[in-house]
């Protein structure tokens, strides 16, 4: 993180060889990897257990907001969420789904509120992985949620100067990245 190697593949899988991990590209906006920065000092272990901890919080988190928005038991929306299988599979793997399905909760959240800004704003704070982020910007646009899409449009744009930093202040990253 803060270097060019970040979007580089030559430079990744190296790090990876050397390190026993198998990497593949980076699927998520380079400014995501500063969350990664500080874990990644940790022995692979140790970075793997505080992920899974940190995902089953956020799948409780999610719970409360699905509780609130379906009007369900926060209790079946907690095990609802665990059965999901991409949300296991991201607790037991390292990865960070739960982190999208919490977004996207307060995104329906903020929209059933009727706050538009705020829905754009989690919608904005999705895009850290653009493939989820992506659907939820076409139903804000065919909805006609301007100020949700104005907001995550403000979002876009510091994900792009975060991002900038990411990969050592290359501002053309997104010719590397697609």
């Amino acid at each position: 993180v803060g270097t060019r190697a970040l979007l580089d593949r030559v430079a990744r899988a190296a790090w990876g060889a050397a390190h026993n991990l198998t990497t593949t590209a980076f699927a998520y906006m380079p400014g995501y990897a500063w969350l990664l920065y500080a874990p990644a000092r940790l022995p692979s272990a140790w970075g793997f257990a505080i992920n899974a901890l940190a995902m089953l919080a956020v799948c409780f988190a999610a719970a409360g907001v699905t509780a609130r928005v379906y009007g369900l038991e926060r209790r079946f929306s907690l095990l609802a969420i665990l059965a999901w299988a991409p949300t296991t599979a991201a607790i037991l793997t390292g990865q960070n789904s739960p982190i999208g399905l919490l977004l996207w909760l307060l995104a329906t959240q903020a929209l059933v509120k009727g706050s538009e800004a705020r829905a754009g704003l989690f919608a904005g704070l999705l895009l850290y992985k653009p493939t989820y982020a992506i659907p939820l910007g076409l139903l804000l646009l065919f909805r006609g949620n301007w100020k949700a899409i104005g907001a995550a449009a403000v979002c876009g744009v510091a994900w792009y100067g975060v991002s900038a930093a990411a990969v050592g202040g290359d501002w053309y990253w997104p010719a590397t990245y697609l």
